[in-house]
């Protein structure tokens, strides 16, 4: 299995999914390559699907963590779409988007930074910094909705399904719903 990550783009063999980066210890991993279906995991996709279906993100995030080989097992099958699509796309998304966004965040060029991650958005490219790192910024600017709207957006990709983006999934989860209190009490 290969695994490659999403922040430093380092790539890696090993015979199981990993959650960290060894490099640089980001969460933001992708695996993919080799992965057969198995009894195991034929009773996890079925898990995933109920889990899905039943509308509750959070339940499946934290089994994501909780059980990751098995649900990055499951996930390539079931998403194995979205794996193949982040494998093509992992470089380009790197180089164009969030290498740009994080130099203009250590320069303070939040404006620069800020059309850097809308347009990553508007190019679909799905990687959970963009969104977080944006609904961020909104949200210390006092637009919540915007930044609520950026939380959303990001569940409205197929790539939170993804075990291997399941932490910083939970942490756009945890901000849209603070988000969600923040707009209902104004």
């Amino acid at each position: 299995m290969i695994n490659q990550c999403v922040t430093c783009n380092y790539q890696w063999q090993t015979t199981k999914a990993e959650i960290k980066c060894p490099n640089c210890k980001s969460d933001l991993v992708v695996s993919t390559e080799g992965v057969t279906t198995s009894k195991v995991s034929e009773q996890i996709i079925d898990k995933i699907k109920r889990e899905l279906d039943s509308g509750d993100i959070r339940t499946y995030l934290e089994n994501c963590k909780k059980n990751y080989d098995q649900y990055v097992e499951a996930a390539t099958t079931l998403f194995k779409d979205y794996y193949d699509m982040a494998f093509q796309k992992i470089d380009q998304w790197y180089d164009l988007f969030t290498t740009k966004a994080l130099k203009l965040e250590k320069l303070g060029k939040i404006e620069k930074e800020k059309e850097v991650l809308k347009s990553a958005i508007k190019d679909n490219i799905d990687t959970p910094y963009i969104y977080e790192r944006l609904a961020y910024i909104y949200r210390k600017e006092g637009n919540i909705k915007d930044a609520y709207n950026v939380c959303k957006k990001w569940f409205d990709t197929g790539y939170w399904k993804i075990p291997n983006m399941a932490t910083t999934s939970l942490a756009i989860l945890n901000l849209m719903e603070k988000l969600e209190k923040d707009l209902q009490t104004s």
